[in-house]
């Protein structure tokens, strides 16, 4: 098995534009990551790095979605293979030691130096499709029917606006 030269991840110091180190993968190079913090935080659709496919190519048979951290300096793993669950839908957001993930169903929240998963929040059947983002102390979810805060320190909903029926094709239309 050959890999294809568009199948590296490539990490180069800013200032010197040097390649520090690469990884090469046997698939579609995976997309999404995020940077904090000295670590590299990847998710992928895959558990095996060498058959990792494109985070956002999400067919029906995929269950789960990963995560990996790498040093940024070395390229070695400072954990592998946490799953999520569900397939991840969009970029890992890092914030005060925590990575927030979301997934089709839900947000999951890990230890960014462990990886270990400290909570799971869903949306009440509502699914994400779109990535996520926090301000302030609000996580904000786009769903399909609407947008969703919730209180990253309780977890609590802050609120949620649903688009007003009739609206929602034009709705989905717009976030796509």
């Amino acid at each position: 098995d050959t890999v294809d030269e568009k199948n590296f991840l490539e990490v180069f110091h800013l200032q010197t534009s040097e390649k520090i180190w690469e990884r090469k993968f046997a698939s579609i190079m995976p997309c999404y990551p995020t940077f904090a913090d000295g670590t590299l935080f990847l998710a992928t659709q895959s558990s095996q790095l060498e058959e990792m496919v494109a985070t956002g190519f999400l067919p029906p048979r995929l269950k789960h979605g990963h995560l990996f951290a790498f040093d940024c300096a070395t390229g070695d793993y400072k954990w592998r293979e946490t799953a999520t669950p569900g397939p991840i839908v969009g970029t890992p957001i890092w914030q005060e030691d925590l990575l927030y993930v979301p997934y089709r169903e839900g947000i999951t929240v890990h230890d960014a130096q462990r990886g270990k998963r400290l909570r799971k929040w869903t949306f009440g059947g509502g699914r994400i499709n779109a990535p996520a983002a926090i301000k302030g102390e609000l996580l904000l979810c786009t769903l399909s029917e609407g947008v969703v805060a919730r209180n990253i320190r309780t977890g609590r909903r802050a609120w949620e606006f649903r688009v007003p029926v009739g609206l929602e094709a034009r709705f989905h239309d717009l976030v796509h």
